[in-house]
């Protein structure tokens, strides 16, 4: 004997049983997406903090915005630049038609504010950039930091050079735990005592395509071993690289990313094994009255479907809370839709894994075979 469901509009039996399911055993849901949606968001956080370091890392290149990347060979990070001479920048010009460059320093150096603190922070100047002389542009989430506020925007002093005004901007906060600061070259070169003829990368402004570029890069490598010219991407990726795989911190937050998404992952596939392990005399009394061992699998379904939506929408409401928690502690942290979909795919990845293993106990239980 079969039975059909969900006809002459009377809810189907899957219906009755997830409505039972709520009604009955309220605590069971509750707890299991309580801890399937704290996984969750522990899981997507953690993400937004290795997409976001892996975004700070090369913070300064890309606020800079130039197409090619100038650098002495063996130098793997913006932040650790190697002197090269500034002829290098009119030389290799000449083999991009119409093309501009642009000389820029990186160094750490000394921080004295007006009102006696003081402090390290990493000097950045560059050709051309959009301020006023004497000006520095700073990310917004330092200001407290660097005792600047809205009634004090006389700077202090680097070396022995005096900054008048401050620009605060977006795209430079940094997890270095010392702040970018940008200001014109030579500005940057008199505050750190360096000679004008010499600079830590050269950036270069052109219009060819990607293709282009990559033939041309490789032509200038092979003649100039000396030094390594890269494309924007490739010199953001290198600084990246070598953030996250070379250093303990970026390690670290790498390992927590994966294991977070596998915490995440066994909170769902032990939620529904524990549902079907404590519903499995409901499963024989739905064969016994005819419905087939099918049913059974499409209520499992339902249910790993819903325990692993729900958890991610409950991250998702947390997710601004977390964020203003911790902002004034990671504010180089921001969370993305990216963030949010890989929190998605985690939930779909867990929810396949616990019906294939949902499956697999049914079979096992040979439910059917019971009532032969």
């Amino acid at each position: 004997m079969t039975h059909e469901s969900g006809k002459g509009g009377q809810p189907s039996p899957v219906t009755i049983f997830i409505q039972a399911l709520v009604t009955r055993d309220w605590r069971f849901i509750t707890f299991t997406v309580a801890g399937s949606g704290t996984a969750a968001l522990i899981a997507i956080f953690q993400f937004a903090v290795l997409s976001s370091f892996i975004a700070a890392s090369a913070a300064v290149p890309r606020y800079l915005n130039a197409d090619i990347w100038v650098s002495a060979y063996g130098v793997s990070a913006f932040d650790f630049g190697y002197p090269i001479p500034s002829d290098y920048g009119a030389a290799l010009v000449s083999y991009f038609p119409g093309a501009s460059y642009r000389r820029v320093l990186v160094a750490f150096a000394p921080w004295n504010s007006p009102s006696g603190h003081k402090s390290n922070v990493v000097v950045v100047g560059v050709d051309g950039i959009e301020a006023p002389l004497r000006t520095l542009i700073v990310d917004k989430s330092e200001l407290d930091d660097l005792r600047m506020n809205a009634r004090n925007h006389h700077l202090p002093e680097i070396g022995q050079t005096r900054f008048d005004s401050a620009i605060a901007t977006d795209g430079l906060a940094t997890f270095l735990g010392v702040p970018y600061v940008i200001s014109n070259f030579d500005d940057a070169a008199t505050a750190l005592g360096v000679e004008n003829d010499y600079v830590s990368f050269i950036a270069i402004d052109t219009q060819q395509s990607h293709g282009q570029l990559r033939e041309i890069i490789h032509t200038i490598n092979s003649k100039y071993p000396e030094i390594t010219v890269l494309t924007a991407h490739d010199f953001e990726r290198q600084t990246a690289t070598y953030w996250l795989f070379r250093t303990g911190a970026g390690a670290a937050i790498f390992l927590a990313a994966i294991l977070a998404a596998v915490i995440m992952v066994l909170f769902l596939v032990s939620g529904v094994s524990r549902f079907i392990s404590q519903y499995t005399s409901d499963f024989l009394t739905i064969v016994g009255l005819g419905y087939g061992a099918d049913l059974v699998l499409k209520i499992t379904l339902v249910v790993s479907v819903l325990l692993a939506v729900s958890p991610v929408l409950l991250a998702a409401l947390a997710l601004p809370f977390m964020e203003f928690v911790t902002d004034s502690m990671l504010p180089w942290v921001d969370v993305k839709p990216l963030d949010l979909g890989f929190g998605c795919i985690l939930a779909l990845v867990g929810a396949g894994i616990a019906w294939r293993t949902s499956n697999a106990r049914i079979v096992q239980f040979d439910l059917a075979g019971v009532f032969r």
